[in-house]
């Protein structure tokens, strides 16, 4: 088996650990800035739509244009954009220019630029993970989001001191660490030497399309796995979105202890990732034999028929 840890994988895990501590850090921040500036649970969920509803179209877009342009290129440039807009943020919230629309906005353009990059990311990745490893090098992918999360606790300590500002500051600093790291990526995409001779059009576009949804309608595997994480995000995310708001309307039922509603709320929320850390764990550390796969396979079959 040849080594998991080469210069890009290495690069590409390093800058998404750096860049993730920073976004745990400010999802927190803002989540918390929109119900302190509106003391409303609507608008604090609309607050999510307008930022999730980009992140569902953008890719629709973005999948057929990316298989035209360097992944690499686009994953280190939208990560500078993004340390721009949170260098932005903390400097109209040091000004008290911040306002709800404006954070709408922003809110848009991060959803945006997280929904095309995501797409740039995930198409890249296995491309740096080296032959028989790809089951330890998405255990390690896996476990980066719970160990960020460890940060929140951290965010609301800063919050009650210091207020949520500073947060946004420490989030543009990641994002600029993440991308400069991001440049150093070596990894050739031979494709991109032979699209600038395409033609990409909306008729283009169209095709590309097309034929990834056949793709994933013809791919039982595939269409199995992406029907099930749509539901569990959709269950996951009306969760998510009532969990903060209760601990932050009802902070008097904490009245009586040394932290905060908001600061037991990201204790709360970080015991709900240790099972990831966990799930991660075993599978970077165990190898699944493939004989089991192929036996789960045919008791399915069996009972199918």
């Amino acid at each position: 088996m040849s080594k998991l840890w080469t210069k890009n994988f290495t690069i590409i895990t390093l800058g998404t650990i750096i860049s993730m501590l920073g976004n745990s850090v400010s999802g927190f921040a803002i989540s918390f800035l929109v119900l302190d500036m509106t003391g409303s649970t609507f608008l604090y969920s609309l607050f999510l739509v307008v930022y999730f509803l980009p992140e569902i179209l953008a890719p629709i877009v973005a999948g057929p244009l990316l298989d035209h342009f360097s992944r690499r290129k686009t994953i280190y440039i939208l990560d500078f954009i993004s340390s721009g807009i949170y260098l932005l943020v903390f400097f109209l919230l040091r000004a008290d220019y911040f306002s709800y629309p404006v954070l709408l906005i922003l809110t848009l353009i991060v959803g945006s630029i997280d929904g095309v990059y995501s797409v740039a990311y995930d198409s890249l990745y296995p491309n740096l993970v080296s032959p028989g490893n790809f089951s330890k090098a998405y255990s390690i992918s896996s476990m980066i989001y719970p160990l960020a999360s460890f940060m929140v606790p951290v965010a609301s300590i800063v919050i009650d001191q210091f207020g949520a500002t500073p947060l946004f500051l420490f989030n543009a600093v990641t994002f600029f660490i993440a991308a400069c790291f991001e440049t150093r990526i070596d990894y050739e995409e031979a494709y991109t030497k032979t699209s600038k001779k395409l033609t990409f059009g909306i008729e283009k576009f169209k095709s590309d399309f097309k034929d990834g949804i056949r793709y994933i309608a013809g791919e039982k595997g595939l269409l199995t796995i992406t029907v099930y994480f749509c539901i569990t995000m959709f269950a996951g995310s009306a969760f998510q979105t009532l969990l903060l708001p209760y601990f932050k309307n009802n902070a008097d039922m904490f009245a009586g202890s040394i932290f905060s509603s908001v600061t037991i709320y990201t204790f709360v929320a970080g015991c709900g990732v240790i099972g990831r850390l966990v799930g991660g764990a075993v599978h970077y550390w165990f190898k699944y034999p493939v004989d089991v796969y192929h036996r789960a396979v045919r008791l399915c079959d069996h009972f199918r028929s």
